[in-house]
């Protein structure tokens, strides 16, 4: 669980099971490079990104490639990083000359 995000992994046979959670804990470590952190919007806003890194990742259920440096070259579509409260009040301050004592 990371983040109110639950991530699994089902298999068909019998595998190791260390493997399977450090393929999980890399595919989370790449998420959190592409998107700044590892959230409901981030997914649901780059789902056919992070099916293309799956794509890229995983080949016949193997796991194959996770260094997001090697990743960056193959796949250069930048994700949408989400921003916080603060930052998007801060933003909208800068733009709109909100100004405290009004809001």
């Amino acid at each position: 669980k990371k983040s109110n995000i639950w991530i699994t992994a089902v298999t068909r046979q019998n595998v190791n099971a260390a493997m399977v959670f450090e393929m999980l804990h890399q595919t989370l470590a790449l998420i959190n490079s592409y998107f700044g952190k590892v959230s409901e919007e981030a997914i649901k806003s780059n789902f056919v990104l992070i099916y293309e890194l799956l794509d890229e990742i995983l080949d016949f259920g193997y796991p194959q490639k996770t260094d997001s440096g090697i990743l960056k070259t193959f796949i250069t579509q930048q994700g949408i990083k989400t921003t916080t409260v603060e930052e998007q009040t801060k933003i909208t301050n800068q733009v709109t000359g909100q100004i405290g004592w009004r809001r």
